[in-house]
């Protein structure tokens, strides 16, 4: 069975499941992210990304012509799933991957018949199987990240790497560091990442001894987490109980809520036992190597 990977962004997704599966990936314009190692780009730019599709028509048809499956990443190859049907005449099987914001919440999207004749619906986290219920988790692909003892820091480094600090909470993460710093006097080091290349972020968490992924959403965890996990180290999202009921029960991330209350407990909780740094950092590790590894995310997609 041969499979396209088609689209961009989404946290390199796209690319990295095309490199676990030896095959070709399609994007449209660039995405910010490392390239597979077969990416093909439609495209200079992601404006008019719509009219940019339709006027490498007969380019992608040619690309796709030797493929089983079609596996679309945030969107199908035309808006509102219009172009499904055709895939269907032309006896391609489709897959339809959603991420986070293109489908959290829209139930008229979700409710669309046409998006019916996917082959595979997949969420890449679990809270999005509320929108989605028959859709199926598909986790996160990383590779392994080289995992090392927690670094020996004098004084704790805590760090916050946001791609987008208004969709991860870091408002209200530095509002937490401030109470806990200045009403409790605790000293630790805080270091946001933001803005820099992934060499760099990853960098940054290898010298971390807490990482803080995101505080918005109540009911995931996102690449930063699964990163700093397969680098060994302890993380904190705001992961609700309905959520890990639906993870594996050994997940080690350490749920800090969405206030400023919880966000401060939930670090203090940590700050508090270095021990337990250490133990969540090896649990990390065994974690994503068992869920998000590559040959884990292939079992899924191809057992």
């Amino acid at each position: 069975m041969k499979i396209l990977e088609v689209g961009g962004c989404c946290a390199g997704v796209p690319a990295r499941l095309a490199d676990l599966l030896d095959t070709r990936h399609i994007t449209f314009g660039p995405t910010g992210f490392a390239p597979a190692k077969q990416t093909v780009q439609f495209g200079e730019a992601r404006r008019f990304e719509v009219l940019n599709r339709v006027q490498h028509l007969p380019e992608f048809l040619a690309v796709a012509e030797p493929y089983d499956v079609l596996h679309f990443h945030y969107r199908t190859y035309l808006p509102q799933f219009l172009d499904l049907p055709f895939w269907r005449l032309r006896g391609k099987r489709v897959w339809v991957s959603f991420h986070g914001s293109d489908i959290r919440g829209r139930a008229l999207k979700a409710a669309n018949p046409l998006l019916r004749l996917a082959d595979r619906i997949f969420v890449s986290t679990p809270d999005l199987l509320d929108t989605l219920p028959d859709a199926e988790w598909l986790p996160n692909p990383v590779p392994a990240l080289d995992p090392a003892p927690l670094p020996d820091n004098e004084i704790p480094v805590v760090v916050h790497c946001p791609s987008n600090p208004a969709l991860k909470g870091t408002a209200v993460i530095e509002q937490a560091v401030a109470w806990l710093k200045q009403q409790e006097g605790r000293e630790f080091v805080y270091r946001r990442v933001t803005g820099c290349s992934h060499e760099e972020t990853l960098a940054a968490m290898r010298g971390a001894d807490i990482v803080i992924d995101q505080a918005l959403y109540p009911r995931l965890y996102c690449m930063v987490s699964i990163e700093a996990m397969a680098l060994g180290r302890p993380v904190l999202a705001a992961v609700d109980r309905r959520t890990l009921a639906r993870l594996p029960p050994d997940c080690p991330v350490v749920s800090c809520g969405t206030t400023q209350e919880t966000i401060a407990a939930a670090l203090a909780y940590l700050l508090d036992a270095p021990g337990r740094c250490d133990l969540l950092g090896h649990q990390g590790v065994q974690y994503v190597a068992r869920v998000h590894s590559p040959d884990a995310v292939r079992e899924v997609l191809l057992g």
